[in-house]
């Protein structure tokens, strides 16, 4: 048998194990969070064994945690198409968002220049000018702004032939907007369920991580 066949089924067992204890101490509060993880993550376009391993046994489980409060965020806020394109975006987040890229093209050679005199070769980690509101590296004057609708403002940073892994973000409260700083002509791609979207064709990609 395969080791990763075995490690979900190691998994599987001691989720059903914890789950069946829940269940026992406080049936109806557990049947409203597993209600809520199912509904949560039937949003995806992917369905399959991987999806609901990853979501209820893997890096998603704290967004199945929190999936009742996402879920009541579905309902008070715009329509959520999953990945997103500028245009559909009030005018005044429109505004902002293009005065932050806009600041990235601008001086893009002077943050990848201070990027290289800082990360060293097969370095890979996040160069963080805001994050969460809070202001971190200030070598760029005008990314010290509070922003009303941008609250993190940062630079990663990956090697030649490195990637991540499917994962989840926790909160449906923000959106990640990714901007690729040097696009190459090659299969080089970030991917949201089924939309795949190649930087050299598209250097902007706008999308929900949950």
């Amino acid at each position: 048998m395969k080791k990763q066949t075995v490690k979900s089924l190691r998994k599987a067992a001691i989720a059903v194990v914890v789950l069946a204890l829940v269940f026992y101490f406080i049936p109806i509060l557990t049947a409203i969070w597993v209600v809520c993880g199912l509904i949560d993550v039937m949003r995806n376009d992917q369905k399959n064994r991987n999806l609901f391993e990853r979501y209820f046994l893997g890096n998603g489980l704290f967004t199945w945690l929190l999936s009742p409060f996402n879920l009541i965020v579905d309902l008070l806020c715009y329509r959520n198409p999953g990945v997103w394109k500028p245009e559909q975006f009030p005018e005044d987040y429109q505004r902002e968002i293009n005065e932050v890229l806009g600041v990235f093209k601008a001086r893009k050679d002077e943050i990848i220049a201070d990027i290289d005199a800082n990360f060293g070769a097969g370095r890979r980690g996040m160069y963080v000018y805001q994050w969460y509101g809070k202001h971190k590296i200030d070598n760029v004057p005008e990314f010290n702004k509070d922003y009303k609708y941008i609250k993190t403002i940062a630079v990663s940073v990956f090697s030649k032939r490195e990637s991540t892994s499917w994962h989840f973000g926790p909160l449906r409260l923000s959106l990640r907007i990714l901007y690729n700083l040097i696009p190459v002509q090659a299969e080089i791609f970030v991917q949201c369920g089924s939309k795949k979207n190649y930087w050299y064709d598209n250097p902007l990609f706008i999308f929900d991580d949950t």
